[in-house]
């Protein structure tokens, strides 16, 4: 007759349960491991279509970023402007970053509104790229706008503008984020979704019959050249309608500039000097004042006048440069637009990139499309109203991460990412102990 001794038995009741511990550490890995799923449509949209990025499964408490990016081709010195629009998040990402940048451009503004503050900020571009980061909660809901508008490089064929959005998220595990990209008519825009620092979705969307394969000419950099600011403007691109409805009502913070210099073309003028130059139509009126620095030039400018005024509220990184004045009568509207033309200091001739006019609309500054002219900034404009020559100040630099171009290829189809889960994470752990302690128990 075999005896069994009582060790044996207590040996293969260790190896059962050892068993059931590798089996428990198992499920525990399965159950920790929940598949993300990403998918974006349409696959092409025209300007002002919405796109859906639709989010399943996705834990809390883990980092999660979206960045949208503009493809677009443009003109040589030409104005652009990238928008995102209603931008509809029912996540929150705390702890987080908001990042933009652009590449092939001269100058950048951004402008949103997020927290019951409206970001302003701007700058020139560093070998043509701008970069700004700013870090910030990102809570759950509806964004008006993400704007990003500037001027194209002499050189440039095309302007890449993206931004991007970081945090830690909480919220519901399904989602649709939603948007509308405005200001491209023809281009793309590229979705990238990460998780965890690590890029796990992508897709490339035509806008209109853009391509989606226009490369930028400027190779992109991380090394940011602005500091955060924040400023209670917007920046539009085009030149205002209507006069401003208040005044500014402090005192400018700079002098006078000088008057024109070489290359300018003078004829009579309210006081005694002009600057109509062979740009100008041949029936084009001129208004110059000298001691403003100032000059209007158009058709039909009867009873026209230029009046000197006070610069206030100017915004946090913005700096005027010269006198402002008020376009009078305040309420008047040109049948054509007119030309704006401020003089400029002579160590602002050649910085194209820093200065523009600002207009006063609605108690606040605004950015006019402007360029330099003959030592002078220039702008067209609509109607009367108060304007005023302005300059970025100098960009500084913050340490702060921007954005990053890393990642796998563009997929049309849905991509999963495997996270793991908290609870998940805990069985796996208390398995890989009972196994431990069974097996050290066993060598005794």
């Amino acid at each position: 007759m075999v005896t069994i001794s009582r060790n044996q038995g207590d040996g293969k009741l260790r190896f059962r349960i050892a068993i059931i511990a590798q089996i428990i550490l198992l499920a525990g890995i399965v159950a920790g491991c929940s598949a993300v799923s990403i998918a974006v449509s349409p696959d092409a949209v025209e300007a002002g279509d919405q796109i859906t990025i639709q989010v399943t499964d996705l834990p809390d408490r883990v980092s999660f970023a979206i960045l949208v990016e503009g493809r677009f081709e443009v003109g040589s010195g030409e104005r652009f402007i990238f928008e995102v629009d209603d931008f509809q998040m029912p996540l929150s990402l705390s702890g987080g970053w908001i990042s933009a940048s652009t590449q092939n451009t001269v100058y950048t503004t951004l402008s949103t509104y997020i927290n019951g503050n409206t970001i302003n900020v701007g700058g020139p571009s560093k070998s043509g790229v701008f970069t700004f980061t700013r870090e910030e909660n990102i809570p759950a809901g509806t964004y008006d706008y993400f704007r990003l508008q500037g001027q194209a490089m002499p050189d440039a064929s095309a302007v890449v503008a993206q931004f991007r959005l970081t945090g830690t998220k909480t919220g519901p595990s399904d989602s649709q984020i939603t948007f509308v990209v405005n200001g491209v008519e023809e281009g793309s825009s590229r979705i990238v979704v990460s998780i965890d620092g690590k890029d796990v979705f992508e897709k490339t969307i035509p806008i209109g019959d853009g391509s989606p394969t226009t490369d930028p000419t400027t190779p992109p950099t991380t090394s940011p050249t602005t500091s955060p600011t924040t400023s209670p403007t917007t920046s539009p691109t085009t030149s205002p309608t209507t006069s401003p409805t208040t005044s500014p009502t402090t005192s400018p913070t700079s002098s006078p500039t000088t008057s024109p210099g070489q290359g300018v073309v003078s004829s009579g003028g309210s006081d005694g000097g002009g600057i109509l130059t062979t740009t100008d139509p041949e029936d084009a009126v001129q208004i110059w004042s000298e001691s403003l620095g100032a000059c209007i030039v158009g058709c039909a400018l009867e009873n026209v006048a230029l009046v000197e005024t006070d610069a206030g509220n100017v915004p946090e990184g913005w700096s005027v440069i010269g006198r402002p004045v008020s376009v009078t009568p305040e309420g008047a509207v040109f049948p054509d637009a007119a030309r704006l033309r401020f003089a400029l200091p002579e160590d602002l001739r050649s910085s194209s990139a820093l200065v523009f006019i600002a207009a006063y609309i609605g108690e606040k500054w605004e950015i006019l499309p402007s360029t330099i002219e003959n030592n002078m900034v220039c702008t067209e404009i609509a109607g009367g109203g108060t304007f005023c020559p302005m300059r970025f100040a100098d960009a500084g630099a913050t340490d702060a991460p921007t954005i990053t171009q890393t990642g796998t290829s563009a997929t049309g189809a849905p991509t999963t990412a495997a996270q793991q889960q908290p609870l998940g994470l805990a069985a796996c752990l208390i398995g890989l102990l009972v196994a431990f302690l069974l097996f050290a128990r066993g060598r005794k």
